[in-house]
């Protein structure tokens, strides 16, 4: 076999190969003008058989005997025209079933989304079908160029070239019909998309204009103790509304502008100027988010730490005051409770010259603060710091009393030490549990056995039965002193309803302990009067019973000064409510009277 059929049946035939074939096929032919006369020429094309051609008269078969032996060369020529359309026929049918189904797939493309993110698949979407046509170009153009050059050689028979005519039109129409649709396609999903985008643009740039508005206002807002709360709680919304705008902002990372020769550069520029400014506005709100936030939490935990710091430091000195009060309602009368106080004084001392530290800077912390702000919480904490000042000094001052006291009854110490250092003067001491501080001079054993009789009587019942009573009663007054000093502590920060409760419980609780106190007096009064027989001095009872007194007094008058706060608060709050109803009242009328001013109505309620 000289050819194989896939030789011939591709688009771009080898031309010689086939000539050699049809000369061989020739040379194989019956030369002899009986044989031929019997054979029908024709070109036949892969779709359509050509009917013999017939020339005008009388119909005769076209035959070599008519031609003699130059027939042969229109007989190769033929057959060479007819290869070549089978080959244009093939590449047409290839190009047309593409052809058809990229038209199949055009025509079912949806209509262009509803949403930014959907508009974008399909531009890129359609992008992509846009390569394949532009991958098939040559393809069409391959086959028009064929069609075009057999037109050209006029091999064909009349109805060939028609046909080839007919397919060259129909495939050029369509394609280019195709094409049409693409780039309306294209056009339509590229115009929807900008204008899309722009409103995307526009609401980010109105949001941004709002909240650049919203951050002045904030920014506006004067930073202090009372808005902290407020202020935190704006700047989480803000914080949540930007955290909810940062997808379209990254959403605008893939903006799409089409290129064309005409306004390409104008609409680039014109799109990157927008995104430009809108990106800069978008960093400068970010960043006075985080500086704000940081300057918020700072604040805030700054304050914290100021009103902890005075809370402690207010504690502390109540405690302290507490304990100072004791000492001076209970003189140390034993060697022992003697060096138990002075190790108490110095234990105080080091812990107010510490505290004297903290106190300092914590004064100087709100006097920082105070001078960026003009806020009343600043002034008035600032007022606080310097009443617990004056309180400190105070205390103070009570400490060297009774460390003067302690080396006046015979004992040297140094306040400042950390170590207790006594030192004794004059009789030794024999017991701890016998010799008193207050009195130095030896016990003379001059008294009868019924005076020692009698003091050991006195000593062993009614005055054990005082001094029991009496220590009771101080450990219940120095723990409402110390519930009261701590409620003022915090007064100001409390509402009138909850100061009022805090009063209330204190004022019952020391009716309660009424009876306590009465009963205390009742026995110490019962134990001067047995001293008295005994004819013993009185003198340390009579000290303790009125220091008793003087202490429920002082209490007392504690709770008399917090109830007279109260009522003040209260007759405050009364008259502001009373106040603000008054403006309602004066507001309602004003309107009325503004809304009534032209009306001859209101003439005969004329005060004349």
């Amino acid at each position: 076999m000289l050819y194989f059929i896939s030789d011939v049946n591709t688009s771009v035939p080898d031309k010689k190969s086939i000539m050699m074939y049809v000369m061989c096929l020739f040379q194989s032919l019956p030369h002899s003008g009986d044989d031929i006369g019997e054979l029908d020429l024709s070109i036949a094309s892969d779709s359509t058989p050509v009917s013999p051609v017939t020339t005008p008269g009388t119909e005769s078969t076209l035959t070599f005997a008519n031609f003699g032996m130059p027939a042969s060369r229109p007989m190769s020529l033929a057959t060479n025209v007819s290869v070549e359309l089978g080959g244009y026929q093939v590449a047409l049918e290839d190009v047309l079933t593409w052809l058809l189904e990229a038209e199949d797939k055009l025509n079912h493309a949806p209509e262009p989304g509803s949403t930014l993110d959907i508009l974008k698949q399909q531009f890129h979407e359609h992008e992509t079908f846009l390569m394949e046509l532009s991958g098939h170009q040559d393809g069409v153009g391959t086959v028009l160029e064929e069609g075009a050059r057999l037109l050209a050689e006029g091999g064909l028979h009349k109805d060939e070239e028609h046909e080839v005519r007919v397919q060259m039109s129909l495939l050029n129409s369509r394609w280019e019909g195709l094409r049409m649709r693409a780039m309306e396609r294209q056009t339509r999903i590229h115009e929807v998309l900008m204008q899309m985008q722009q409103a995307q643009l526009d609401a980010l740039r109105q949001w941004l204009t709002k909240t650049e508005d919203r951050i002045s206002l904030m920014a506006a807002t004067e930073l202090n103790p009372s808005t902290f709360e407020e202020q935190l709680k704006h700047l989480n919304e803000l914080e949540q509304d930007i955290h909810a705008q940062q997808d379209v902002v990254d959403g605008m990372r893939n903006m799409v502008v089409v290129v064309d020769e005409e306004n390409s550069e104008a609409v680039y520029a014109q799109m990157e100027d927008q995104l430009s400014a809108l990106g800069e506005r978008w960093s400068h709100i970010g960043q006075w988010k985080e500086e704000r936030h940081q300057r918020l939490e700072s604040l805030s935990a700054l304050w914290q730490s100021i009103t902890d710091d005075y809370k402690r430091l207010v504690a502390w000195l109540n405690e302290t005051e507490i304990t100072l009060k004791q000492m001076e309602a209970n003189p140390a009368s034993e060697f022992g409770e003697v060096l138990d106080r002075i190790k108490k004084l110095q234990i105080l001392k080091a812990e107010m010259d510490i505290n004297q530290k903290k106190l300092t800077s914590l004064q100087e912390s709100i006097q920082d603060l105070d001078g960026n702000s003009s806020s009343s919480e600043y002034a008035s904490i600032l007022e606080k710091i310097e009443n617990l000042q004056d309180r400190w000094e105070a205390v103070g001052q009570i400490m060297e009393v009774q460390s003067q006291r302690i080396t006046n009854s015979g004992f040297e110490f140094d306040l400042m030490s950390e170590e207790n250092v006594t030192t004794i003067k004059g009789n030794e001491w024999m017991s701890e549990t016998v010799t008193s501080i207050a009195y130095k001079e030896e016990i003379t054993a001059t008294s009868t056995p019924y005076s020692d009789s009698k003091k050991r009587r006195v000593d062993n019942t009614t005055k054990h039965e005082f001094e029991s009573a009496l220590l009771h009663l101080y450990k219940w007054l120095d723990y409402v002193d110390l519930e009261i000093g701590r409620s003022e502590g915090v007064f100001d920060e409390l509402s009138v309803e909850e100061k009022k409760v805090v009063y209330e419980d204190t004022l019952v609780d020391v009716d309660s302990h009424k009876n306590e106190y009465d009963k205390v007096l009742e026995i110490g009064k019962q134990l001067i009067d047995e001293l008295k027989n005994a004819n013993e001095s009185t003198e340390e009872e009579e000290s303790k019973i009125k220091d008793i007194q003087n202490c429920w007094v002082a209490t007392n008058n504690r709770l008399q000064e917090i109830k007279r706060r109260i009522d003040y608060l209260e007759e405050v709050k009364k008259f502001r409510t009373e106040l603000a109803n008054l403006n309602l009242m004066l507001e309602s009328y004003t309107k009325w009277f503004e809304t009534n001013k032209e009306n001859n109505q209101i003439e005969p309620f004329r005060v004349n």
